[in-house]
């Protein structure tokens, strides 16, 4: 990469030795050439030409010169060997994680292969049905129902999709993300399948058969949770010559009671050393075994690649688990990609991207904000993803006008041509964002893109909603901008004080207001707009390929308010043809299973030089709650065509009133509007693609679905009856019209209606028998229940509900729970006594706590105060972790004293004595004993041993004598 920024046009690049193994040429002559400048280096025109042999590797030495400066640069050529049709490659084949009992989307990130000479679609995973594979599960295919209904062998699901098992599917069905594995619900860990891929009926891997692993998440709301928007596989791309931060985008749990700084990950199966060490940042240098979310929150988390002269690359592993000190997730595993500083990934050079719009303005989305820079990659090999979507917009190609969805594409020619843009909804908002994804086809990088929205006043101008902003204009040809390309409206201001003022000009052709020539800050009006006096001009001739041209402007009113930041875009066609003209008039209405006529009323197309019959339509988004039909195609009569993205139908079957819609999927679900997205073709030039709305009627022909639990009130108190206790689901009737009537009041306590949900539980007016309420009071948490403090178990209560169509009856029953208000209390609390420099298991012989009402082995610990010398530690399941004011653990529960996992230990060198920790005891219900103390006595020896006998011993020369303690003895106080 040369950088001038002074005097580009001035640097010439000279070959001083010439590559050994091929040649330098320049396209499109391609002739090798000796000397070169930067701008054919900008252009990708020079290229490198191997001479077939088997080298491995060449160099060229290349001299700079600008005219002041000389520079001299040996430029290294990598030559990798030519692949023989090996068929198709595994490329991917990483672990997934499942919900127990939930679905894991098996997309291309998880498992992909690939084959030079075959597309994805042939490309075919074959499943092997051998026994217990997948044993806990199913991989199925999941897609939305079909118009015309389910195929046999599918099985039609409540959300109105369709779903089979295969026998095989193929790369493209993972690359659309219809493949799933669905778990059965079983208790287990793990669960594999085992598959052989093909091409074109031919398998290149033998008998060879490969396993796709699924680890399987307990349902266990307890344990921590993987946090949204984390993608899996858990990993993160790393280079071979630096540091790497792992951050919480690639790996971070939640747990709804613990924060981050107590959540605690394990490493238990750390990198080998020669692949590299986990960190943290206050330790360089020495491997971490445990830290926290809140480590990896703060960005202390790190990895550190191997030395460089190990020259270690590929996909390095470390297994680890997260607790919250109580409960524990199953091993996972992270993924490190360690690449070459040869292989290095795209980088985002603006490190915090943003757009400006006005609020219902536009804004295109360029190389200013998505400018990527890739060592071994030229841009137009880049490709950009749409990660997450706008929330008040939508980002569209100017070439489709269709709206962009998370998943979808785009790349470095779309940025150059300013062809994405960002439409903001208009909704009261000052900021919005997405997230952008690049990859060169190997690694991968993500930036965030901020959208800064500027409010306009309520009674400023506004974007006209039959106005596209848009226009196509055939090449070295002139064209009227008419209110269906640009419009603009306001409430307090005529056509002609509406005024637009050019910000900037096009680059490819001129506009013209009559005969005078539009500059920069020239302004015209909407006037002109409606007397057709406004008109592009192009001299460019575009050959095969569109160019997209722009000019922005700012719109004012009679009042000077301005709406900022507007652009117009014009796509510049190829001269010998002329697209279509497109005429989407008024959406329709159709009711909910009905069936409606779309007549050129709706959609009009024409061409001036190609026939009715000829003008095709043709669907790129089908509808989603219904279909369309075509009552007569290719002359025949006799049953109706589907209509979908294959099957287009012509401009004269809705002339002849032959195309219908129907309304479809209305079971379990109530669709207020669907439509559908198109596009018109001649059969050489299509028009934008255009969307068509249809309004659904709604019908109550769904009856309403209870579901009622078991309230609990404390005996004497009173309780809200929520959704989360009486639950009712209609699809087409609203709440307020869901009426409840009381059939049976109950015996024990009364049943309230409150004014206001903050007003006291006994101030609600009694509900007696005959009287009713709605299913919005209950949303609205207004329907209580006050017991009378009499001593009984249960109560209930009986009643009917209708949404006027459908009546059923229920019961809802209250669980009286007499009151827990009694303080936990010690029976036993001994202390600890045992010698210097071990370890003591505390006991219930040591300590225990008991509650009259309450379930002892509940009963919590708090700690208070830390005992001054030695610590307490919790050993469960061979983890020791400290137990401390300070955490991780702050707490233990009298279970855990029980099962002897509380200890308590004292370092070899610590001073012994006696001292001790205090806490405070709880029970389930909060109720406290505080102020506790456990008293430690640790033994030492203070004073050394005496000798009080030393007579010595007198025997004769060649005898044997014993010594006993009538001659040497010793004792110790």
């Amino acid at each position: 990469d040369i950088q001038d920024d002074y005097n580009p046009s001035d640097v010439v690049l000279s070959v001083l030795d010439p590559p050994k193994h091929g040649r330098l040429i320049l396209h499109p002559a391609d002739v090798s050439v000796q000397d070169f400048q930067l701008k054919d280096l900008k252009r990708g025109q020079l290229h490198y030409a191997h001479d077939g042999t088997n080298s491995l590797h060449d160099q060229v030495l290349l001299q700079i010169n600008d005219g002041h400066n000389i520079l001299n640069i040996l430029f290294q050529i990598k030559i990798t060997q030519q692949n023989i049709d090996k068929g198709p490659q595994l490329l991917n084949n990483l672990q997934g994680w499942v919900p127990e009992g939930g679905l894991l989307q098996i997309t291309n990130r998880l498992l992909q292969a690939a084959d030079k000479d075959a597309r994805d679609s042939e490309i075919v995973f074959n499943l092997i049905h051998a026994e217990e594979s997948p044993k806990f599960g199913d991989v199925i295919l999941l897609v939305p129902m079909p118009a015309d209904g389910p195929a046999d062998g599918w099985q039609t699901l409540p959300d109105g999709k369709i779903a089979t098992v295969p026998n095989s599917f193929t790369q493209q069905d993972l690359n659309n993300g219809i493949v799933w594995y669905q778990h059965s619900g079983i208790t287990s860990t793990e669960d594999s399948f085992k598959f052989q891929f093909t091409n074109g009926g031919r398998t290149y891997t033998g008998d060879e058969s490969h396993t796709f692993h699924i680890g399987v998440v307990p349902k266990n709301e307890d344990i921590p949770q993987l946090a949204l928007g984390v993608i899996t596989p858990l990993q993160v791309t790393a280079l071979e010559d630096r540091v790497t931060v792992i951050r919480a985008a690639q790996l971070s749990f939640v747990d709804r009671d613990t924060p981050s700084q107590d959540l605690i990950y394990n490493i238990t199966v750390p990198l080998l050393s020669e692949h590299g060490t986990i960190e943290h940042s206050d330790s360089p240098f020495f491997p971490v075994t445990f830290f926290t979310q809140a480590d990896i929150d703060n960005g202390e988390i790190l990895y550190r690649p191997p030395a460089a002269s190990l020259h270690a690359q590929g996909l390095f592993k470390f297994s680890f688990t997260v607790s919250d000190g109580e409960h524990k997730s199953p091993e996972m595993e992270f993924t490190i990609h360690l690449l070459s500083t040869n292989q290095q990934p795209p980088v985002f050079q603006i490190s915090e991207p943003f757009i400006e719009v006005s609020q219902g303005g536009r804004a295109a989305i360029g190389l200013s904000q998505l400018a990527v820079r890739d060592a071994d990659t030229y841009p137009y090999d880049l490709l950009f993803e749409l990660m997450e979507t706008p929330q008040f917009g939508t980002l569209i190609k100017s070439d489709y006008r269709q709206p962009m969805v998370k998943g979808d594409t785009f790349t470095h020619d779309d940025l150059v041509r300013n062809a994405i843009h960002y439409v903001h909804g208009g909704t009261l908002t000052t900021e919005d964002n997405m997230q952008i994804l690049v990859t060169d086809g190997i690694t991968t990088a993500t930036t965030m893109l901020e959208v800064h929205i500027s409010a306009t006043d309520s009674d400023g101008p506004r974007l006209a909603p039959e106005s596209l902003l848009t226009i196509s204009v055939p090449a070295k040809s002139l064209k009227t901008i008419t209110r269906s390309h640009l419009a603009y409206i306001d409430n307090n201001s005529p056509d002609n004080k509406i005024r637009i003022q050019l910000i900037s000009l096009p680059m490819y052709g001129i506009l013209t207001n009559g005969d005078e020539e539009l500059l920069e800050f020239s302004t015209f009006t909407m006037e002109d707009i409606n007397n057709q006096r406004i008109r592009y001009t192009t001299d460019f001739d575009t050959d095969d390929q569109p160019i997209t041209d722009i000019f922005h402007f700012t719109v004012y009113d009679v009042d000077n308010n301005r709406l900022d930041n507007q652009m117009f875009t014009i796509t510049i066609t190829t001269a010998r043809d002329y697209s279509p003209l497109v005429n989407v008039r008024d959406e329709v209405t159709v009711e909910e299973g009905g069936r409606i006529l779309l007549s050129s009323h709706s959609i009009l197309a024409t061409d001036q030089d190609t026939p009715e019959k000829d003008l095709l339509i043709k669907i790129t988004t089908a509808p989603m709650f219904g279909y369309i039909e075509n009552l007569k195609r290719e002359g025949r009569a006799d049953q109706a065509v589907i209509i979908s993205p294959d099957v287009p139908f012509s401009v004269q079957d809705i002339l002849d009133n032959n195309v219908y819609y129907v309304q479809s999927v209305h079971r379990s679900i109530e669709p207020i509007s669907d439509g559908f997205d198109f596009y018109v073709t001649d059969g050489i030039i299509q028009s934008p693609v255009y969307h068509f709305n249809i309004i659904i009627l709604q019908k109550n022909d769904e009856p309403p679905k209870m579901s009622v639990e078991t309230v609990q009130v404390k005996e004497g108190t009173g309780v809200v009856i929520r959704n989360t206790s009486l639950s009712l689901q209609d699809q087409d009737t609203p709440e307020n019209e869901l009426v409840l009537r009381v059939t049976k009041k109950p015996s024990h306590g009364k049943l309230r209606k409150r004014q206001f949900y903050s007003e006291p539980l006994e101030n609600g007016r009694v509900l007696t028998q005959g009287s009713s309420f709605t299913y919005q009071d209950v949303l609205d948490e207004l329907i209580v229940y006050t017991h009378d403090g009499t001593s009984v178990q249960s109560d209930e209560f009986r009643f009917a509900f209708t949404d006027g169509l459908y009546t059923e009856n229920g019961k809802m029953e209250f669980y009286v729970e007499k009151q827990k208000n009694e303080t936990p209390r010690l029976a036993i609390n001994r202390g600890l006594q045992f010698s210097a420099g071990s370890v003591s298991v505390i006991t219930q012989q040591h300590l225990q706590a008991t509650d009259i009402d309450s379930d002892d082995e509940k009963l919590k610990f708090v700690i208070t105060k830390d005992p001054t010398v030695g610590r307490l530690q919790m050993s469960k399941n061979d983890n020791l972790v400290q137990i401390s004011i300070r955490g991780p653990i702050k707490r233990f529960t009298q279970a855990d004293i029980n099962k002897g996992y509380v200890e308590y230990r004292h370092e070899k060198g610590e001073p012994g004595g006696s001292f001790a920790f205090k806490f405070d005891v709880v029970d389930p219900d909060g109720n406290k004993l505080i102020d506790q103390s456990f008293f430690i006595s640790v033994l030492e020896d203070k004073l050394p041993p005496s000798i009080v006998v030393n007579k010595g011993l007198v025997l004769d020369e060649n005898t044997v004598k014993k010594i006993t303690t009538l001659q040497l003895s010793a004792t110790d106080q």
